[in-house]
């Protein structure tokens, strides 16, 4: 059986042309992710080769050779430049252009045309070189949860053994008109890449689209201002922690904190001066806390903290860590200094306590705090687990008498 090769060239390079204007339509239409517009012009450029390849015979050897190999090396180049870009790497241009480059030098060397062994050498090893180091690429950054990674690494790497087999079995071929005909063990070394090539589109597409939409995840689960966890999101992680917990048998510590006088600051120094104490407060948090601890920002000035494997004194001395780390800040407004204190209450799992049985007694601890003169730390006694029902953020104090 013989398989035309220019036809199927001709369907390698619609399927990237399709690709191409896949990737671009997509990042036209608001996805301006720059993976997108490196693999866009990664499957044009193949698409434009293929094409100049398909009609090989027919064209000068500048174009049906040269130029056509160059154009699909420069695919693979620019596919692993979008890689590393999509992994938050900076794109090694010298590699990018490094396989298109080399192969017109090669093209420069007398009797390099008329040798098909030499051109079959050059081109195979230098594909196989790039789908290997796109497997590669994709396979060292899928530290992430993105499954996809997974089947484009071996579609990658499925690429890069059919260039080794295919220069493999050119180099040991005897037909004379293989360029336009190839046997049936040729044919399907060529009809590979072509469902390979296709599933890579839908592949880096459906990566892109998961990637964003776990960035935008991530984005609504934090709060804007301060960059920790808003309160839905907190509360939700925190009820995984204590349900661990639970089973563990470890204990967990909830502590809440609330800025002192935080609307005095607003309305004095004004918003502005109130959103950089609030960034301070949480940078200073954030420094003395794990990296497996939990901080979010659950009001207008109120903050928690979910402390696993911690009980009340370490838990005590974690806020109060905190607190006097806070207090040592100076904020200067118009020559003034703004006050920059906070109080804190600490709960700590007993027994079997839901996450709002939690929250009343930490919150319980904090009003002691506030009222014994703020700029404090209270741990919850075990008859505060019965006191006022919790409420939603600041309605519970009131900004103004906080």
């Amino acid at each position: 059986m013989a398989l035309h090769i220019p036809t199927m060239l001709l369907l390698l390079a619609a399927i990237c042309g399709g690709g191409a204007a896949a990737c671009w339509i997509s990042w036209w239409s608001g996805d301006r992710s720059q993976p997108l517009a490196w693999w866009g012009s990664a499957f044009a450029s193949g698409a434009v080769g293929c094409s100049l390849l398909a009609f090989q015979a027919t064209l000068p050897v500048l174009l049906g050779i040269d130029l056509a190999n160059a154009a699909v090396l420069l695919c693979y180049g620019l596919a692993f430049g979008g890689a590393c870009v999509f992994d938050g790497r900076r794109s090694p241009l010298p590699i990018v252009f490094g396989g298109a480059a080399l192969w017109l030098v090669a093209c420069r060397i007398e009797g390099f045309h008329e040798s098909g062994v030499a051109r079959t050498a050059v081109a195979s090893t230098l594909g196989a070189a790039y789908a290997f180091a796109l497997a590669r690429e994709f396979a060292r950054g899928g530290r992430d949860s993105l499954r996809l990674r997974r089947i484009l690494v071996g579609a990658c790497a499925l690429i890069g053994l059919t260039f080794v087999l295919r220069g493999l079995g050119l180099l040991l071929a005897t037909t004379p008109d293989l360029l336009v005909h190839a046997g049936a063990a040729e044919g399907m070394l060529l009809f590979i890449p072509i469902p390979v090539v296709f599933a890579t589109v839908f592949l880096g597409l459906s990566l892109s689209r998961d990637r964003t939409e776990s960035a935008l995840r991530r984005l609504a689960a934090l709060d804007s201002l301060t960059g920790v966890l808003n309160r839905g999101a907190f509360m939700a992680k925190a009820e995984k922690v204590l349900q661990r917990a639970k089973v563990d048998g470890r204990p967990v510590s909830l502590v809440l904190f609330d800025l002192d006088r935080f609307k005095h600051i607003n309305d004095r120094y004004g918003h502005p001066t109130g959103d950089e104490i609030l960034r301070l407060f949480v940078e200073g948090a954030e420094d003395a806390l794990r990296p497996s601890d939990l901080i979010g920002r659950i009001g207008g000035e109120e903050f928690a903290v979910l402390l696993a494997g911690t009980g009340p004194d370490d838990a005590r001395r974690v806020a109060d860590r905190i607190r006097v780390a806070f207090a040592g800040q100076k904020v200067e407004v118009r020559g003034e200094v703004a006050a920059t204190t906070v109080s804190a209450g600490v709960a700590s799992a007993r027994r079997r306590e839901t996450l709002d049985r939690l929250f009343v007694q930490a919150d319980a601890a904090l009003y002691a705090a506030k009222n014994a003169g703020r700029n404090r730390v209270e741990v919850a006694r075990e008859e505060e687990s019965v006191l006022r029902p919790i409420a939603g953020g600041r309605g519970r104090r009131g900004s103004s008498a906080a």
